[in-house]
């Protein structure tokens, strides 16, 4: 239901997110549908990106990503409202399983009228689904 990297990568490698989500500035991984999961360098608090919506959601510090995947990615409650893997499970008998670094992705996005119909999706690679999102939303 989601990737993390082996090492943090910088926000900025993803679109104009920098800025618009607090002090975070690094992802340390994704959702299959396109959360991004960041991380501040000066502090070990972490947050999950809902870039639809324009908007994060801080979930606390964590000695390290392997915490926070355990405490909060791995989450029961998490997985069902966020990482969906009903929904994801569907998406896979439909498009396949995800190639290394891709994402489901409705289309058009939500924001844009999309209804994230289970035949909306395609798939494309997770960096430029951000930039294009970032874009979208008129982030630089």
């Amino acid at each position: 239901m989601y990737v993390l990297f082996e090492s943090p990568k910088p926000l900025d490698d993803f679109g104009g997110w920098g800025g618009n989500v607090g002090n975070f500035d690094q992802v340390v991984g994704y959702s299959f549908l396109g959360h991004m999961f960041v991380t501040m360098s000066i502090s070990p608090e972490y947050a999950v990106l809902h870039p639809f919506r324009e908007s994060y959601k801080q979930y606390g510090q964590f000695s390290d990503v392997a915490e926070f995947r355990h405490n909060i990615l791995d989450d029961a409650g998490f997985a069902e409202y966020v990482l969906r893997p009903l929904h994801v499970e569907r998406l896979a008998a439909i498009l396949g399983p995800l190639a290394k670094d891709q994402v489901y992705i409705p289309l058009p996005y939500p924001h844009l009228g999309g209804d994230e119909s289970l035949e909306s999706y395609t798939t494309g690679k997770f960096r430029e689904f951000m930039i294009l999102v970032a874009a979208s939303h008129g982030y630089a």
